[in-house]
């Protein structure tokens, strides 16, 4: 099983990680052709210049606290591929992902030949996410962009609810402006969405607004909508309290150090009261922000 694993993972990456193509033609031929498992579940869609792994991860914790399922799919991974594809926080298990493998191959050989263009790594991945995700039956998926929005593969999901972190120059091939760049985050907002943005103001406050208006959605906006009210150092990170978008506040403790993890918290509440059909409770959303975990940014690793 080994051996398969590994060769299994070789083959993937043999598709070309570096490879970012724009355009949906390629991913759009895919899913069909797999029987669209991207409507098997609604989906909060994250994009930004920063921090959408850290709020994804803080978004699944809420949802789980709230007793949802939920899959997870981020990049990049920081030691095993299946770090990118989490069910209830959890990597998949490897026979699932040499199943999702096996499942995808003759789909990917369709579309290729169908094109005449290769379905590139994020592609495949992304069609493995939607395929695992469906199988494991969900109740949300958390879906984070590899680069952009507009034009990004994971832009065929069924999104209720879009978030756009703070957009700063990103990805040359974005654009030149914040502007341009935030043109192609917005993307992602899908017609009567729910939007959450960090950006209260600037040039990426006025495309995100202007796409809000033509997709028919409804925006809610860091520090006029939402945000933070407050923090506090703690030995354990910070606490801090939030305003949600009812107006509510909740003073939670989070694990995670740095003033920018408490704006990305304030965006990950607003997201998942957008998306819940009830209010969210103060013991789930305390629970919720106290079991956020995420390696690798701003980590201690040990005390004297």
């Amino acid at each position: 099983t080994t051996l398969h694993y590994e060769r299994a993972i070789a083959a993937l990456f043999d598709r070309r990680p570096e490879l970012m193509l724009p355009g949906l033609r390629r991913i759009r031929a895919l899913v069909h052709s797999m029987g669209a498992p991207q409507r098997a579940f609604p989906s909060i869609h994250l994009t930004g210049t920063n921090g959408k792994t850290t709020t994804a991860r803080m978004i699944t914790s809420l949802l789980m606290a709230g007793g949802e399922r939920v899959g997870t799919y981020t990049s990049p991974h920081l030691q095993d591929v299946r770090e990118r594809f989490r069910v209830d926080a959890q990597p998949i298990a490897v026979d699932d992902m040499l199943a999702g493998l096996d499942a995808l191959g003759p789909h990917i050989e369709r579309v290729e030949q169908a094109t005449g263009e290769m379905v590139t790594f994020f592609e495949a991945s992304t069609a493995l996410c939607l395929w695992a995700f469906a199988r494991a039956r969900i109740d949300t998926g958390v879906i984070e962009v590899g680069m952009g929005g507009r034009f990004d593969a994971t832009n065929v999901v069924d999104a209720r609810v879009a978030i756009l972190g703070r957009v700063q120059l990103d990805h040359p091939q974005l654009g030149a402006t914040v502007g341009e760049v935030a043109w192609e985050k917005a993307g992602i907002i899908g017609t009567g969405a729910t939007v959450v943005s960090a950006n209260p103001e600037g040039p990426a406050a006025h495309v995100i607004a202007q796409e809000v208006a033509e997709r028919s959605a409804r925006l809610h906006v860091l520090d006029r909508d939402f945000g933070v009210i407050g923090r506090t150092l703690t030995p354990g990170g910070q606490r801090i309290s939030l305003r949600g978008i009812d107006d509510r506040v909740f003073t939670v403790d989070l694990p995670l150090r740095g003033a920018h993890q408490a704006v990305n918290a304030a965006c990950a509440l607003a997201a998942v009261q957008a998306h819940r059909t009830t209010p969210v409770e103060p013991a789930a959303v305390r629970e919720g922000f106290a079991a956020v975990r995420s390696p690798g940014r701003l980590e201690l690793l040990s005390t004297p």
